[in-house]
């Protein structure tokens, strides 16, 4: 069997494994008239020649979004550490060769999603604050994608602030420390008056919301 035959064998017999993965994971999403959360955000995505040419396309599929509710958590979740090694070598794979267009979606545009999602669900976004906190540290590859969640949630007009407040008193020093950092980027006006420049004086770096956690900071 020559070199170029049994890479299309590897390529095709981790397409299977990988597209039964995918089906599988498309099963145990939550879906809203008939599609899947991730149908509904890659109508959304703005790279899509899919996208529907109506003008209210983008206000139904927020409502979708906002239907499915919380449920779309632990996806989004998921998304948000995304990781693109596997779908690299895949995607590297597949460009050796010419019998198979498909390509997969990078972790960016899983992470792209997530943030959209996330925006979308204004307020019932806010269970997932703690968890995006503690994704929220630069030593995760994710990091800034959680990020860019919270700015997400923030923008779409989400009761964040009381929940950030509220996770400065939490006990993991990551979510505390991480709390503290978003408020002051978010929240610049609030931080100040609680003082949280005086008390993480690294904060006063402008673009550096969340830098990694120094434990001796946080009394």
């Amino acid at each position: 069997m020559g070199k170029r035959s049994r890479l299309i064998l590897i390529t095709l017999a981790l397409l299977i494994a990988v597209s039964f993965t995918f089906i599988l994971f498309r099963h145990r999403e939550p879906a809203y008239q008939g599609r899947t959360l991730t149908q509904w955000l890659e109508l959304y995505d703005y790279g899509s020649g899919s996208r529907p040419r109506s003008g209210d396309w983008e206000t139904n599929i927020q409502l979708a979004v906002k239907a499915i509710g919380t449920n779309a958590i632990p996806i989004l979740l998921e998304w948000v550490q995304a990781d693109s090694s596997v779908t690299s070598r895949l995607n590297n794979m597949l460009d050796r060769q010419s019998l198979i267009p498909l390509r997969f979606r990078r972790a960016q545009g899983y992470q792209s999603m997530a943030s959209a999602g996330f925006g979308m669900l204004g307020n019932d976004a806010l269970p997932a604050v703690p968890v995006l906190l503690k994704m929220a540290s630069p030593t995760n590859s994710y990091g800034n994608a959680a990020f860019d969640c919270l700015y997400e949630i923030k923008h779409s007009g989400a009761l964040l602030l009381p929940v950030l407040s509220k996770q400065l008193s939490e006990n993991d020093v990551e979510i505390s420390y991480n709390a503290a950092g978003a408020l002051c980027d978010l929240y610049k006006t609030e931080a100040e008056a609680l003082g949280l420049f005086r008390k993480f004086p690294e904060f006063k770096i402008h673009g550096t919301p969340i830098i990694p956690l120094q434990t001796n900071a946080v009394p």
